[in-house]
């Protein structure tokens, strides 16, 4: 492997593990203000400030989610680029743009919308909210 090929791998390899760092990050936000909110929907007796805090729990929460998914996508596009110059395939030398017909970045799209890491992680969160609603 040459050089450039493998300096090219390097620039990719960093650019997906920030990408996995960002969205673990974004999980730890996520659990950290909704749980300070969850706290504070506690604290309240108030019913229009505690449907305040739910939306805004809600809203957060989707912003979190909509993020996630975003670094998720972009992580796979670069896994794709990736495996592109490991199988030789024609790539613009050190480019970091993948290059990928919207076809298929809209599989990808849908695929980190569906993905348990997303998906499945912030319809946990949802349900915490829901079940805090309907027991306080």
């Amino acid at each position: 492997m040459d050089k450039e090929k493998e300096l090219h791998l390097t620039f990719i390899q960093n650019a997906i593990s920030r990408l996995a760092n960002n969205s673990s990050q974004i999980k730890t936000w996520a659990i950290s203000i909704i749980g300070a909110l969850f706290t504070a929907f506690c604290a309240l007796e108030n019913k229009i400030e505690t449907n305040i805090l739910v939306m805004l729990s809600i809203g957060l929460l989707l912003a979190f989610y909509f993020l996630d998914v975003y670094y998720l996508w972009m992580e796979k596009e670069y896994r794709e680029l990736y495996n592109k110059i490991i199988n030789n395939k024609p790539v613009k030398a050190l480019t970091m743009n993948p290059g990928l017909p919207k076809c298929k970045k809209a599989v990808l799209l849908w695929e980190s919308v569906k993905s348990v890491s997303t998906l499945g992680f912030y319809s946990v969160l949802l349900g915490l909210i829901i079940l805090l609603i309907h027991f306080i």
